[in-house]
């Protein structure tokens, strides 16, 4: 079991022998801070040089049993990553923790949480059918407005990056394409925003892609064009070597 705290990160398993568990870290300080909410002796720390983590606990089940009774108590946030950050010995973790949210957000299923009130992505991309032909056409018109090179793709996938960029700035702060990334946004969120693009749109798409110092939404509009397009593309070399297969 992997335990996300804001005292430290463990991996919990049986090892060894029947009523016997190890705690397990990466680093000596998150166990200090277990051993001291649960009044163990640090000098129960073992240092290990041929395994996989560094530093473990070797406890019983009166201690496992203590260990769950104790954590429960410390949660008194709302917000488990800010409360992180707000403890100066775990603030290492919070990249991290942020970099694992991204990660475990591609197996949530499109659409779904908080992203359901936003549009479908793949309407925007594959919407042939016919009940969607004279929302096409007005996106069409609007986006030729805007600009004779953009069409209705571009325009719609600035409409949904800019409701994900408003995800992760108040609500009274305006957002157009102009809009600087880094005026709205803090480094921490920005670690977010990446993540919620690729599951989003279901692209591929790494931090260096972006600047984040410098890019507007505009930036950002037209790598995710870029990538969507691209993606459509291998798509239908997919389906052509399908059907001459």
């Amino acid at each position: 079991m992997w335990i996300c705290s804001t005292i430290g990160f463990f991996s919990l398993v049986q090892k060894d022998k029947p009523g016997q568990w190890q705690v397990r870290a990466r680093v000596r300080r998150d166990l200090e801070n277990l051993c001291r909410e649960i009044n163990m002796p640090k000098s129960r720390i073992v240092s290990t040089r041929n395994g996989d983590y560094a530093f473990r606990l070797i406890i019983d089940q009166n201690e496992l049993n203590t260990i769950f009774a104790v954590l429960p108590k410390l949660i008194t946030y709302q917000n488990f990553k800010n409360a992180v950050a707000a403890r100066p010995d775990q603030r290492e973790h919070e990249r991290i923790y942020h970099k694992w949210w991204g990660d475990m957000l591609a197996l949530q299923p499109a659409g779904t949480g908080i992203y359901s009130r936003w549009p479908s992505v793949e309407r925007t991309f594959h919407a042939t059918e016919p009940a969607f032909a004279t929302r096409l056409a007005k996106a069409e018109k609007k986006a030729a407005k805007r600009s004779a090179k953009r069409g209705v793709v571009s325009a719609d996938v600035e409409t949904l990056v800019i409701r994900i960029v408003k995800r992760f700035v108040n609500s009274f702060v305006p957002v157009d394409r102009n809009t600087r990334l880094a005026e709205v946004i803090d480094d921490w969120d920005h670690t977010e925003l990446l993540p919620v693009l690729r599951h989003e749109f279901g692209i591929e798409l790494r931090y260096d892609e972006l600047r984040y110092e410098t890019a507007l939404v505009q930036d950002v509009v037209d790598v995710v064009v870029r990538k969507c397009e691209a993606k459509r593309a291998r798509k239908h070399v997919a389906d052509a070597e399908k059907l001459i297969g």
